[in-house]
């Protein structure tokens, strides 16, 4: 029910209280029964207005990460406007240095760290999207099995085309996708060694690799979006695979 309609519907009751056509118990009843239920106007669990002590992430509102409802409920403004501020601001910091890709970041760290105003549904949703599992293929895709092949097929594919083909190490092979591949295989590699720092880079660079779709893929509300980034990071897996795998291989069948 709309505001105006609530308005109207106790102003009704009030009119028959006066007339006595109610008694006090059955006004009081009825003005519950038409009290705006936990999120019946969109705007939150606690309806619009009623609770802005803190700030909570909205679920029945949410469309993404329900922070931009969240935020429309603390400061009683409609969560779309809130959505068409923060996308503008998100596609203009985009042409000043790429600061639109810091925004959505900093939209998921703050759906991280601002609770729902409705847990127990939240974390039952987030169980069921098992992300210990979403965790174990992004790491498996962009960790495990690049750096397996690095350190068991790289080293044999190196000696094969010393002896038999390119140069691995010259400048011209390294400008092929061939080169490229074998660069990128080589980083995993490297990231292995204890010296110079390079083993807490990669450890940085595997937490984030990691850490950054899994931080997205848990504050998500709704399965259509959840199910769009499972899509996404197994599309990107397997297109990283097939550029390792197929790239370093490339010059055995030419």
């Amino acid at each position: 029910m709309s505001t105006s309609g609530i308005s109207s519907s106790r102003e009704k009751l009030d009119e028959m209280l006066q007339a006595g056509k109610l008694t006090e118990k059955e006004h009081t009843r009825l003005l519950k029964a038409v009290a705006p239920k936990p999120g019946a106007n969109g705007y939150g669990a606690k309806g619009l207005g009623v609770n802005r002590s803190k700030l909570y992430k909205n679920w029945r509102a949410g469309r993404i990460g329900g922070l931009c409802a969240g935020i429309g409920n603390y400061t009683g403004l409609d969560p779309n406007v809130v959505r068409v501020l923060f996308l503008g601001s998100a596609v203009s910091l985009t042409f000043i240095g790429g600061g639109g890709i810091v925004l959505f970041l900093l939209y998921f760290v703050f759906c991280a760290l601002i609770p729902w105003d409705e847990e127990e549904i939240a974390t039952e949703f987030r169980k069921r999207g098992r992300p210990a599992l979403f965790a174990s293929l992004t790491i498996c895709l962009f960790g495990l099995i690049p750096l397996l092949y690095s350190l068991w097929i790289i080293p044999e594919l190196s000696t094969i085309y010393e002896e038999t083909g390119p140069n691995v190490s010259s400048a011209e092979f390294q400008r092929t996708l061939a080169g490229r591949a074998f660069d990128c295989a080589s980083e995993y590699i490297l990231w292995l060694r204890f010296d110079d720092g390079a083993l807490f880079v990669g450890l940085a660079v595997a937490a984030a690799v990691a850490g950054i779709p899994l931080l997205i893929y848990t504050g998500l509300c709704r399965a259509a979006a959840r199910r769009a980034v499972l899509v996404i990071m197994l599309g990107s897996g397997v297109s990283w695979l097939t550029f390792l795998i197929g790239g370093t291989l490339a010059p055995l069948m030419s």
